[in-house]
């Protein structure tokens, strides 16, 4: 991997990726959170000590750092997403229901659960 440079612009820390009521559909926001996840996941061996690609590098850190944090944002914007038609309830239901079943990193904690119910809620009323 080249470096933090080697990330997408659209997968920048700090950079919004959807406010919570934006106009845009939840599945921009599914596929979002799978490119920063797959970078994320891509990360992990070079922070893994039993890895063969082991590298404890600041520069192999940093970008460890950097797509767990994008993954993270990501995640926050598809779990608050209010969505507004019963088809981005369903496609944000189904693409959570697949991560957790093949096990790609998004089990949800207690708060995250609570952002999810709260979209939800939002999104019903």
């Amino acid at each position: 991997m080249g470096g933090i440079a080697a990330i997408p612009a659209v997968l920048a820390p700090g950079r919004a990726i959807a406010a919570p009521d934006a106009p845009s559909s939840v599945q921009g926001l599914i596929e979002a959170h799978r490119a920063a996840l797959a970078a994320w996941l891509a990360t992990l061996p070079s922070q893994d000590s039993q890895h063969d690609d082991f590298d404890p590098s600041p520069a192999a850190t940093a970008r460890y750092d950097t797509t767990s944090d994008v993954e993270w944002e990501a995640r926050e914007a598809l779990l608050t997403f209010r969505c507004r038609t019963l088809a981005e309830i369903t496609a944000r239901a189904n693409y959570l229901a697949d991560q957790e079943k093949n096990r790609k990193s998004m089990s949800l904690d207690p708060a995250q659960m609570e952002m999810l119910l709260a979209s939800m809620t939002s999104s019903l009323s």
